[in-house]
């Protein structure tokens, strides 16, 4: 099961939600991946880390490597594929995630967690493709509301039809 938590604002919790889900899943046993799309870089200290990585899956990448190779696991057994820092962004063209998540070839009961950066960035927009479940997350305040047509979208770019999706 792969679960997408995306936003058409940074700064809402997206982070916080992929870091709090991923260790309640671990601490219930459950295998857990959490894979960051943004490039802020922080999943791994909201995790436990005491510094933000000093490499991640986007240098692996970038050097011809697999994203794969960028994998740590913290103390709660949450294993954490950070994106480490970037100088600038990599062309991914879709279905690029779709097929590295293939590529990791995760057991069957494991639950993969996307941290995406912002909509409509094109990594959020993949993960919107490929994931079993997308959660929405937004902010209480006003701006918010602004946000609507952004979570109509989605909708339209679900994988399977959404008959309860109401924007």
């Amino acid at each position: 099961r792969t679960v997408a938590f995306v936003s058409a604002l940074g700064g809402v919790g997206c982070t916080t939600l992929v870091a709090h889900s991923a260790a309640l899943l671990a601490e219930r046993g459950h295998p857990v991946v959490a894979l960051e799309l943004s490039a802020q870089n922080t999943l791994g200290l909201y995790l436990g880390m005491r510094e933000q990585p000093p490499t991640g899956w986007h240098s692996a990448v970038q050097a011809g490597g697999w994203l794969g190779d960028a994998a740590v696991e913290n103390a709660d057994g949450v294993r954490l594929l950070a994106h480490g820092p970037c100088a600038a962004p990599l062309p991914l063209a879709a279905p690029w995630l779709a097929q590295q998540l293939q590529a990791l070839e995760v057991p069957d009961p494991t639950v993969v967690l996307l941290d995406t950066p912002p909509l409509p960035a094109p990594l959020a927009q993949q993960a919107l493709a490929c994931a079993d479940v997308v959660l929405v997350v937004l902010d209480a305040a006003w701006v918010s509301t602004r946000c609507c047509w952004v979570v109509s979208r989605i909708s339209k770019h679900a994988p399977l039809p959404l008959a309860s999706f109401k924007a």
